[in-house]
């Protein structure tokens, strides 16, 4: 019988990626509404966004590394 359960540095990965996708997307969000409400310039605010769009784009390579490692065993 074959332990299908995760290891523990699974988990933290998972963990890890979970986090920064919903770390990036609360403080892009948080961001959009500060900058609105001080009047921040559009150009500062795309600053903002390719950073949040980088954050995104790290999370899903985690979670894509993760899910070939899984789907290898």
């Amino acid at each position: 019988m074959m332990d299908t359960r995760p290891s523990l540095a699974e988990d933290l990965a998972a963990r890890r990626a979970a986090l920064i996708l919903a770390g990036t997307a609360l403080t892009w969000l948080l961001l959009q509404w500060v900058g609105r409400a001080l009047g921040w310039s559009p150009a500062l605010m795309l600053v903002f966004d390719l950073l949040a769009l980088a954050g995104f784009i790290w999370g899903a390579v985690l979670t894509v590394r993760i899910w070939r490692k899984r789907r290898k065993e």
